[in-house]
């Protein structure tokens, strides 16, 4: 039995073998296309799969950028010009499907899914931005190319492994290379050696195989129950105990006692309206199908758990929370928090900062944004989603606290609540700005409609002002 080949029982269950143990030479391109197979397989029949993908990449996709240069104005402009490229699919994709946002869950699913996955990097006639969008399984070798010999799996390496070019396949036997400054490559890998990447399911495509089996029994044997069905039981001879399904029925039995001639009972005999059976010694019984069993349905818990392991996860933020308390839910999140900032930071390693910044500099390079006056113009930061947690109040309260005794930055604060600090800081200033014109303007005092909410930091004037407006209350209920 070799790597990846699990519990061969089925015929549907492909052999993959791998002789090597380097991980530049475990995993050939006939190896990883058919695990990239069963990967999409399990994705499209098994709901658990397909959820776990599809939920992982929703978790890791919430990410989006922020300028941090000394050019304050140039900031603003920058976060603005990249809105605009990256905004509407129409504008940034060349297919017109993805934009920021959906091409970087793109990007998770199609590791998560297929193992790996790139961006083209191309230019409109005015110089802005484009993208396109290609699946792991569309970058491989063309043995119809004269070349095709220099290609490994898709891939132009040079003397120490590193890619040069990739070439990718259009479906019609012809394919594209791009050099390696327009094309942006991400990948699961899994060993520091590998070359292309394998899908994140390859731990578990086995024994969801074996899932699928095992379910499909059941299915069938649920569906044979919900019939009537029925079989002959002799009290003499069978001691009472069933026979296996079918086993009565289509056999040779006798109606009566000794010399009695025996007939073969059919099952169009006994659902005959017109027929009464002469049993004899034997009876009628119902049969009854009792799977799952309870052991089967933990064992296949167990395998569950097993998958979710090899996936990164534990089996209780994949499946099934019911049987989690507060504390371990705790346990739990945190983990699936780990996952996700590990996830996150593999992409932005691997690409996603290098779009950004190549968005921005064709911007500044067309002249549509103006040139940073600090040279560092690639200075960013990121915000990611809000952090995941059991207990919003408490964690939150937490989290405030450290941010009003200065141990939290408010830009640090805000971005763990995927906020822009200084949009919030605007809206902020602007709505206070429109309560005091409104105020102002039928005579009353901003504070006194509007008091801040107690142990909030004020300025002098206005505590003043706050104790002055409790002098008042007081003074009345004397």
């Amino acid at each position: 039995m070799g790597g990846h080949s699990g519990a061969r029982f089925s015929n549907k269950r492909n052999y993959v073998y791998y002789p090597h143990v380097q991980s530049d030479k475990a995993i050939d391109e006939w190896t990883r296309a058919e695990l990239i197979r069963k990967s999409a397989w399990a994705y499209d029949e098994i709901g658990w799969v397909g959820g776990l993908v599809d939920n992982s990449a929703k978790w890791c996709g919430k990410l989006t950028q922020k300028a941090t240069t000394e050019d304050k104005e140039w900031n603003l402009l920058a976060d603005a010009a990249f809105e605009r490229v990256t905004g509407s699919p129409e504008f940034f994709d060349l297919s017109g499907k993805h934009n920021w946002k959906e091409l970087v869950k793109a990007i998770f699913s199609g590791k998560f899914r297929l193992g790996d996955c790139g961006v083209i990097l191309a230019s409109d006639a005015d110089g802005s931005a484009r993208i396109k969008f290609v699946e792991g399984y569309a970058i491989g070798n063309n043995p119809e190319a004269e070349d095709d010999d220099r290609w490994t799996d898709g891939m132009l390496l040079d003397k120490h492994g590193k890619a040069q070019k990739y070439r990718v396949l259009d479906g019609a036997g012809g394919h594209t290379d791009y050099d390696r400054a327009n094309f942006v490559y991400f990948a699961n890998l899994v060993k520091p050696g590998m070359h292309r990447g394998l899908p994140k399911t390859f731990r578990m495509l086995s024994k969801v195989q074996d899932h699928a089996e095992i379910e499909s029994y059941w299915s069938a044997g649920v569906k044979a129950s919900s019939q009537i069905g029925m079989q002959i039981v002799n009290s003499k001879t069978d001691g009472g105990v069933p026979g296996g399904l079918g086993s009565a029925v289509s056999r040779s039995s006798s109606s009566g006692g000794k010399g009695r001639e025996k007939k073969d009972i059919y099952a169009e005999d006994l659902s005959a309206d017109s027929k009464i059976l002469e049993m004899g010694e034997e009876r009628l019984e119902l049969l009854h199908d009792k799977r799952p069993a309870p052991d089967q349905v933990d064992y296949l818990d167990y395998q569950k758990r097993d998958c979710a392991a090899g996936w990164g996860l534990s089996l209780e933020a994949t499946w099934n929370w019911s049987k989690a308390g507060g504390a371990i839910t705790r346990t739990l999140l945190s983990q699936v928090q780990d996952f996700v900032d590990d996830e996150q930071g593999v992409f932005l390693c691997q690409g996603g900062v290098r779009i950004r910044n190549w968005v921005i500099a064709k911007e500044e390079k067309s002249g549509r944004l103006r040139k940073c006056k600090d040279n560092a113009w690639w200075q960013h930061s990121w915000m990611f989603g809000s952090r995941k947690t059991a207990d919003f109040a408490k964690d939150g309260r937490i989290y405030l606290e450290a941010l009003n005794r200065g141990e939290l930055s408010p830009d640090r604060y805000h971005a763990m609540q995927n906020q822009d600090v200084d949009k919030e800081d605007a809206v902020t200033i602007a709505r206070w700005l429109k309560r005091k014109e409104q105020c102002e303007a039928v005579g009353l005092n901003v504070v006194s409609v509007f008091p801040p909410a107690p142990g909030t930091p004020v300025s002098p004037e206005v505590a003043e002002m706050r104790d002055m407006v409790e002098t008042l209350k007081d003074n009345d209920d004397e």
